[in-house]
């Protein structure tokens, strides 16, 4: 596959008809009406609404975590339904990020070691990831926090750490 965001105005994710009920009880309880977007490459979207209104819902849809009872999602010119969870979660580890209301670290990890984890999930050598860590860590301006857990990280910190 090529690379679908890399010129400005290129399609990044599309939703079309997306649509998440539940079953509670014997009732069934619609979470998303039938949601249609667009994200083009550079543009920065933000979901709102209340407490409740589907907002987590529509990104675990987005994202690949969750499926859709109706409508379909492509996320980097691939169909979300068509792929495997496997394939999946490569994606997540290799292509896109999620900042989390919550951090999501390891606790008993290091930074180091946090940014390390999905890396090593991916197969790559050992020098590569700590080149990488290095290297994302200069970026983020963290370095001197490589050594930290994530309770004596910031919370600023510790979003950075789990992009």
């Amino acid at each position: 596959m090529g690379k679908v965001g890399s010129e400005k105005g290129c399609r990044i994710l599309e939703a079309k008809g997306v649509k998440k009920s539940y079953a509670v009880g014997d009732r069934t309880v619609e979470v998303l009406k039938g949601i249609d977007m667009v994200v083009e490459d550079g543009e920065f979207v933000a979901v709102l609404g209340e407490s409740g209104s589907g907002k987590s819902t529509l990104l675990y849809i987005l994202a690949g975590i969750d499926r859709p009872t109706e409508g379909s999602v492509t996320l980097l010119g691939r169909d979300l339904a068509s792929i495997t969870d496997e394939v999946m979660a490569a994606m997540r580890r290799r292509e896109i990020s999620f900042v989390y209301q919550f951090d999501n670290l390891v606790p008993h990890l290091t930074a180091r070691e946090n940014i390390i984890l999905p890396l090593r999930l991916d197969g790559r050598k050992e020098k590569e990831c700590a080149e990488v860590a290095a290297e994302v860590c200069r970026f983020l301006g963290i370095e001197e926090r490589l050594d930290n857990l994530p309770r004596q990280l910031s919370g600023g910190e510790q979003q950075r750490v789990a992009l």
